[in-house]
């Protein structure tokens, strides 16, 4: 009985949590109260307070499974790659098609929304994607590095600044001011990085 009531609620709180999805969808990433989130999701403020203190901690915990997800794919398609070249190429592409894709654009409004830059926690779960960003970056370095293809490596050092320019060209396709595909725009970050890192 246990098990079920556990199965239950679980299935209930992603029930709200797409419902929430489906509403800042309709208000193109803007304001939503939790009333029209109820109303969405055919459920009462009981169902939503079993599972959320705050709208906040709804916000807070559709961020986390959106990243959660999008580095779970990073981890993938790094891991299919045969060379640190190909890895950092790879990491860079998915994330900027991640940008290009007009629903997933769509959800990452969301994120970017003023609603969700005042919750409290925002500014903590995003340290937290970047130390995560960072990290998997810079292990594709420390893997250049120890097999002799990038001679002018600081892996950590490093990560930081390659991280910040692919942040800067996820926002300019976000906000749709890149003119060029996703491949030329990897192309000229790729250009810049492996120019840096001193690879052949």
């Amino acid at each position: 009985m246990a098990e079920s009531r556990t199965v239950d609620r679980s299935s209930e709180r992603q029930h709200i949590i797409d419902a929430a999805y489906r509403c800042f969808d309709r208000n193109s990433g803007s304001s939503v109260s939790i009333t029209e989130i109820l109303d969405e999701a055919g459920v009462g403020t009981r169902a939503f307070y079993r599972n959320f203190s705050t709208k906040h901690d709804l916000l807070l915990e559709m961020f986390r499974r959106d990243r959660e997800a999008v580095q779970a794919q990073l981890r993938e398609v790094v891991a299919r790659a045969e060379t640190p070249v190909e890895a950092l190429r790879a990491w860079m592409t998915h994330l900027l098609e991640v940008a290009s894709h007009p629903r997933k654009r769509k959800r990452m409004a969301v994120f970017y929304s003023e609603e969700m830059r005042r919750t409290p926690g925002y500014e903590r779960e995003l340290e937290l994607v970047t130390a995560a960003d960072q990290a998997s970056i810079a292990a594709i370095l420390h893997r250049g590095k120890a097999e002799g293809v990038f001679t002018r490596c600081t892996p950590e050092a490093d990560a930081r600044t390659i991280c910040a320019a692919v942040e800067a060209a996820l926002l300019d396709r976000f906000h749709q001011k890149s003119t060029g595909t996703v491949e030329e725009d990897v192309e000229q970050l790729m250009g810049f990085v492996l120019r840096g890192l001193g690879a052949a």
